[in-house]
């Protein structure tokens, strides 16, 4: 597995840096990993690695690099990771987007989003029609819920957490009637190693859904019916 940052070429000039991670065999398929508010975190990069280990070419482009902040923000100061989102632009994002996207060449291209990028992860797989999406505890659904991807999708949500009440989730899976949901007794934030909230057990078994999502939904002759379920 080869990774470090390139750069990505947007439509409109822009070079858009990017944690890029390939697999020392071809790729099986490619998947675009989105982030926190917190920046591209060494969290997000080993992601990447994980997915570039598993067989697939990773993409995590720096969301932020238009904004001017230019490295990780602490996990401590939410508010400046807010700060920095409301610099964003969604015509910017979807420019850096169809950037990875086109580095993917023709390769089947799913996407994973963490938090923020959860729900980014959602619009950008109904913009662009991905056959397979992973959503992490999204945030900002209210503004994306009514227009849902037409691929497989996968949540993951930790209990009682205020960012996907009940009421959302019930309004996703309403939405989205190929969704397989999944619940755990964990904090906001669980798969992120360098967090205070960080569950291994629930992160583990998130990675084994995860994988398994996506090979049915990128590499699989066909996807299953979904299923819900509780982790």
């Amino acid at each position: 597995m080869k990774a470090g940052f390139e750069t990505l070429n947007c439509e409109d000039g822009f070079s858009c840096p990017a944690w890029i991670a390939r697999p020392d065999a071809p790729p099986r398929a490619g998947v675009i990993v989105l982030q926190e508010i917190f920046g591209l975190t060494a969290h997000i990069a080993g992601v990447a690695d994980r997915l570039a280990r598993a067989g697939y070419l990773a993409i995590a482009p720096d969301l932020f690099a238009r904004t001017g902040v230019s490295r990780p923000i602490a996990y401590t100061d939410p508010e400046a990771g807010l700060a920095a989102v409301a610099l964003t632009e969604t015509a910017a994002r979807d420019r850096d987007f169809d950037a990875a996207l086109a580095e993917m060449g023709h390769l089947s291209t799913g996407v994973i989003g963490f938090c923020w990028g959860g729900g980014e992860a959602w619009r950008l797989a109904a913009r662009r029609s991905l056959p397979a999406t992973v959503c992490f505890y999204p945030t900002r659904m209210d503004a994306h819920v009514s227009a849902p991807p037409q691929g497989g999708v996968q949540v993951h949500v930790a209990q009682g957490d205020r960012h996907t009440p009940d009421a959302l989730l019930d309004r996703l899976k309403a939405s989205q009637a190929d969704v397989e949901l999944f619940s755990y007794d964990a904090a906001h934030g669980f798969m992120c190693e360098l967090r205070a909230g960080h569950d291994a057990d629930a992160a583990a078994l998130a990675w084994t859904r995860v994988l398994s999502h996506l090979e049915q939904g990128l590499t699989g002759p066909e996807r299953p019916e979904a299923l819900n379920g509780e982790g």
